[in-house]
Parts: C-alpha cells; sequence; structure tokens
C-alpha cells in the first residue's frame, strides 16, 4: 500500500510538474511519508520513475486491445481522449526521461500487438516494406503524435485522432491495393 502510495502521488505532482522538478521532500510530503519510506521502496530514482511509468501504462494510458488494422486508429482515438484528459502527463509521457521510461515497455508490446494485426494486409509483401509499414503505422499511434500535432499546429484531441485516423486509413488502403494477399486470411 505505502508502494503504490508513493508511485500515486508521485503521478499526480507529474500532473502539475516536470520531474526533474518534484523533489524527494515534496514527493513524501505529497505521499504522506518520510523520504527515507520512499528510498526503502525504491532505493534509486530510476526505480521511481520505472514504478510510475508501469503504473501509467496499467491505469491511466492502457493498450487498448485491436483485432483489425481500423481497431488501431479507433484506439488511437480513445488514447487521445485519455491524453486530452491528463494533458501535462500525456505531455510529461510524450517529451521526457520519465516519458522514455514509462512508454518502453508499452511500446515493445504495442509493436507486437500492431504486428500481429497488420498480418493480414503484410503478409505477401517483402521483409522492407513489411517493416516500413508497421513503422509508420505504430509511429503514427503514439503519444508524441498527439503532442506534435497540438503543439505545433494548435490541434484539439478530436482533431488530432481524425488527423492520425486519415493517415493510417491512407496506409491501409495502399496496403490492400498492393500487397498480393492483403485482405486473405485462412488462404492457402
Amino acid at each position: 500500500m505505502t508502494r503504490d502510495r508513493i508511485v500515486r502521488a508521485l503521478v499526480e505532482l507529474l500532473e502539475d510538474d516536470e520531474i526533474d522538478q518534484i523533489s524527494m521532500a515534496a514527493l513524501a510530503r505529497a505521499a504522506n511519508v518520510a523520504e527515507r519510506t520512499i528510498f526503502r521502496h525504491f532505493p534509486t530514482r530510476a526505480d521511481l520513475i520505472s514504478a510510475a511509468g508501469e503504473w501509467i501504462s496499467a491505469n491511466i494510458f492502457r493498450l487498448i486491445p485491436s483485432s483489425g488494422p481500423e481497431d488501431l486508429s479507433n484506439g488511437f482515438r480513445q488514447a487521445c481522449a485519455q491524453f486530452d484528459k491528463h494533458p501535462r502527463l500525456a505531455h510529461a509521457i510524450a517529451v521526457s526521461r520519465v516519458g522514455r521510461t514509462a512508454r518502453s515497455e508499452f511500446r515493445k508490446q504495442f509493436i507486437e500487438l500492431s504486428r500481429d494485426v497488420l498480418a493480414p494486409l503484410t503478409s505477401g509483401l517483402s521483409e522492407k516494406e513489411r517493416r516500413r509499414a508497421e513503422a509508420v503505422v505504430t509511429y503514427l499511434d503514439n503519444v508524441l503524435a498527439w503532442h506534435t500535432l497540438r503543439e505545433e499546429f494548435g490541434m484539439s484531441g478530436q482533431e488530432v485522432a481524425d488527423t492520425i485516423q486519415w493517415a493510417m486509413d491512407l496506409v491501409f488502403d495502399h496496403l490492400r491495393r498492393t500487397a498480393p494477399d492483403a485482405g486473405r486470411t485462412g488462404e492457402s
């Protein structure tokens, strides 16, 4: 319980401050524990950041199951709604060191999920083309896309979701037109 309270307090503080601006004293006050208690549960700052990243991925910005290509863009739309509910936290996840840590395992899982979901569209492609298609789709479906389009183009989360869905649909349509086996699942 204490460990979870410390992680939750850090996540709440990340809603308002950058990770480097959060002192252990401030975290201890927010979690209502002594600083030494934090270090007992998290011997290093990296351990604390890693635990916060895992908690964020499990409780706020979850991996959304997908069974087909269109589910990926719908999942991104759902993610954008969550990013809009927690914009400072999404910003931290997108651009900070804690964000890279938080995204690391999540992105590995997401890439595997995307690869499986895209397989019906990419199975007939060369290795290079398959890898390129997977890379583009997983790059588009990313908190960094939400952050960049909001910051650089002033888009709302809804506009970001619409834009990413449009781009993904272009990729999916191209794959359906050009991949020899696209869309033919279960055939030999």
